[in-house]
Order: C-alpha cells, then structure tokens, then sequence
C-alpha cells in the first residue's frame, strides 16, 4: 500500500485497481489448481495450455488485433512479441516449474518481490527516483518475504519435498 501511496501520495482505488484486485483472486486460483495439474503434465505444457486457452479468449479481437498489427511502429509491434515470450512464456514456465518444487502458499509470498524489484529497475533503467514512501513499501515488502521464509523453520522445505510427489515421466521440462 505504501508503494502504491508513494505514487500520488495518497490510495485511490480506480476502476483499475478493483480490476487489479479481481486479477490477483483469480492468479490466486490458478496457483492453487495450477500446482497438481503441472506435477502431472509438466510446466511446459501447463504454461502452453494456459496462453493457448488465454489467446483462443481473445479471438473475438482478432479482427482490430490484425488492423492495429499493421498500423503500429515496428518498435511497438516487437514490444508486444516481448511481452509475449519473456514476461508471459517464460516467466510463466519457470513459475509452473517452481510450483512442482515448492508449495504454492510459500510460492506465492515471493511475488511480493516484484514491486520493490520494479521500483529498483525503473530507477536504474528509467532513472525514476522512488519517493520515500515507495521506498519504505519496498522494504517492508522484502522483510515481509524474509520474515515468511524464515519462519518456516529449516526443516520446511525437506517437509515439503517430501510431501510432493515425483513429477511424471513427461513432465520433467
């Protein structure tokens, strides 16, 4: 939240955020169903269903996706086939191969690390100065997930591999 404050001063929840929050429910969901379904068929193929499924949603859209395609700068049009294998592909794999791994509710307690990792990027890259109350957000954020992996104990992992059982033949990727 005090990242989120750091921005304006002051929490506004738009339309956006109720959407953003509506997202993180159902990223929720899928974390937990994502997780047996992945120790059964593999983290490739989990995160290749998972686009194909989320691209066959978006047909309906092709149509202005093809006219909107050809009128962008090349720049933009390669900024979108980014996203598409760095953040989506690839991030999304080693996430469903991380879940094979490590239980989704120590799993998910990392996810805190992106806003103080993005605000770490925006300023190196963008040469964005974080205003005080993001920085403060960040640190808690990080405390937050060494507190939570900390407090696991040592034995927890072992505890939790053991409660996992081996992926599949196919599912090694």
């Amino acid at each position: 939240m005090l990242i989120a404050v750091g921005k304006d001063g002051h929490l506004q929840l738009s339309t956006g955020a109720l959407f953003v929050l509506l997202a993180a429910f159902f990223a929720a969901i899928w974390a937990v169903v994502q997780r047996p379904v992945t120790q059964r068929v593999g983290a490739t193929r989990v995160t290749t269903y998972a686009i194909c499924f989320g691209t066959l949603l978006l047909t309906p859209w092709i149509g202005s996706l093809i006219g909107q395609v050809r009128a962008a700068p090349l720049h933009a049009t390669l900024g979108i086939v980014y996203l598409g294998i760095f953040p989506a592909a690839i991030a999304n794999t080693l996430w469903a191969y991380a879940l094979i791994h490590v239980p989704a509710s120590r799993l998910a307690v990392l996810v805190y690390l992106m806003p103080p990792m993005t605000i770490l990027l925006t300023w190196v890259t963008l040469h964005e100065a974080p205003t005080t109350p993001a920085m403060i957000g960040g640190a808690i954020a990080i405390l937050g997930v060494v507190i939570v992996n900390r407090s696991k104990g040592s034995t927890a992992p072992k505890v939790a591999m053991r409660a996992v059982p081996p992926p599949a033949a196919n599912a090694g990727d």
